[in-house]
């Protein structure tokens, strides 16, 4: 599927999730994983996700 690095900020409060993969349909599925988890996780309080794509190539 692929790589998934986690990177915490203190400071600002966030949680970076850098998804990488050898094609489009595994970064996809990696980042189904990361919002159903997030869903699963989250239930009490909502957190909102922002997702940008980028490209190595």
């Amino acid at each position: 599927m692929g790589v998934t690095t986690l990177t915490v900020c203190e400071k600002n409060q966030t949680l970076t999730f850098v998804c990488q993969g050898d094609s489009e349909q595994n970064v996809a599925a990696q980042r189904a994983v990361i919002d159903s988890h997030i869903d699963m996780f989250s239930r009490r309080e909502s957190i909102a996700l922002e997702w940008q794509a980028t490209s190595l190539a």
